[in-house]
């Protein structure tokens, strides 16, 4: 059985779209397959002068973990990630 790996560019970078669940401006971010999920939340805090504690990345309707790399999570080049606030309590 063939594993398959995320395409990238063919400099190795990926190009991924970071889509706020509050329908603001997306970021386009450009990030190799080794980058961990915990900078592209750093990064998108940064640009939005947010709290990073509380952000989530949700691909394909799965919350992924922070320490976990592009590549991990089978991101390609050119896939959007929901970026959500963590909501508390009920």
């Amino acid at each position: 059985m063939e594993e398959t790996k995320p395409s990238t560019t063919t400099s190795g970078i990926l190009q991924v779209r970071l889509v706020p669940q509050d329908g603001s401006d997306e970021l386009h971010i450009k990030a190799k397959p080794t980058t961990q999920v915990k900078r592209l939340i750093d990064a998108f805090a940064k640009e939005r002068n947010l709290s990073s504690s509380r952000l989530r990345v949700i691909h394909e309707g799965q919350t992924l973990p922070t320490e976990s790399t592009l590549g991990d999570c089978g991101i390609s080049d050119g896939d959007s990630l929901e970026i959500t606030v963590e909501q508390l309590g009920g």
